[in-house]
């Protein structure tokens, strides 16, 4: 993916007529992209909006009949508008696009109701315990049905990640931690299950452009190093060299890092479980990586963001509760 701290960021013109559907694929799938990734891009955006909103309300008086304008009519309008774009420049001077690391590798895509934030509570011995309003807005929420066996766990996560996402790899590391303390209180009571959704074209038909280039191939060699149980081993490979990646390296790295050394021949079979995992994503309305669900729950924040390791946690409690 690339990184928006040094990408070339949109003009303001052309993110105002994105904004208004007016820009062709696939620059608007660019655009789209950018801005999922881009913080600064994004508030950009927000700002736009805000500043719409107050065109659409701003109201200028009526002067005093005593001081009533003469001009005709079109210089008023011109003066109007004046004033209006004086507004608009106003909103827009504070902004500075200086992105920060993308905290995420999602496309914008809001299909489902989310609950408000909560402050998670700790018990003695430190462990997350869920409040009541987590808990009550959590069990409110919609359950999907994922069709993924729990081989007898109480909780089935179930993870949609790229492996060339930087996201991803954060996820990877904050929260699987987490379920292997559970795990050692309650053995055995929840199951991880990682599924994948490469960002790109080539074996994704929902991503309209190769936003990660070596995605597809970085599937196929997880899947392959799982084989040699070294699924783990490439897994580390790959996160340590996600800017980098290239397909070329990625067969490179199955070879060195898990002892594939036949991915290129393999790979036009494996490649259709990874598209088969992508069409289960497609039915699950899954837009971006990482989404993670907890018993079919979409973990997600009020504002489509992730869940904080302490969020995470309060619902895989909560799911123990029940």
């Amino acid at each position: 993916m690339t990184n928006p701290e040094t990408s070339v960021h949109p003009e303001s013109a052309e993110l105002m007529a994105w904004q208004d559907r007016e820009v062709p694929m696939p620059r608007a799938a660019e655009i789209a992209a950018h801005v999922g990734a881009c913080a600064a891009c994004s508030d950009e955006m927000r700002r736009f909006a805000a500043a719409s909103s107050a065109m659409q309300s701003w109201r200028v008086a009526p002067p005093p009949p005593a001081v009533a304008p003469t001009a005709p009519k079109s210089r008023r309008r011109l003066l109007y508008w004046a004033a209006a774009a004086a507004v608009i420049v106003g909103l827009l001077s504070t902004v500075r696009v200086e992105c920060a690391a993308a905290p995420t590798c999602d496309h914008p895509r809001f299909h489902f109701s989310f609950m408000p934030a909560s402050s998670p509570e700790f018990g003695a011995q430190g462990a997350v315990v869920p409040s009541a309003a987590f808990q009550r807005d959590w069990n409110a929420r919609r359950h999907l049905p994922i069709g993924i066996s729990s081989e007898g766990a109480k909780v089935l996560v179930v993870i949609f990640l790229d492996w060339q996402c930087p996201a991803c790899r954060a996820v990877h590391g904050a929260y699987l931690p987490i379920v292997d303390a559970i795990n050692r209180e309650r053995p055995g009571s929840i199951r991880v299950v990682m599924r994948d959704y490469p960002l790109n074209m080539r074996c994704n038909p929902n991503v309209p452009v190769e936003m990660h280039p070596a995605a597809c191939e970085a599937a196929v060699a997880v899947r392959l190093a799982r084989e040699k149980h070294r699924e783990a081993e490439m897994i580390s490979w790959l996160f340590a060299r996600q800017e980098q990646l290239t397909p070329a390296l990625v067969r490179q790295g199955a070879s060195e890092a898990a002892g594939v050394t036949d991915l290129a021949a393999r790979y036009p079979s494996v490649i259709k479980d990874v598209m088969a995992e992508v069409d289960l994503g497609r039915r699950l309305e899954v837009g971006g990586t990482p989404t993670v669900f907890v018993n079919g729950v979409l973990a997600r924040t009020l504002d489509n963001g992730l869940f904080s390791p302490q969020q995470f946690e309060m619902a895989l409690r909560t799911e123990l509760k029940k």
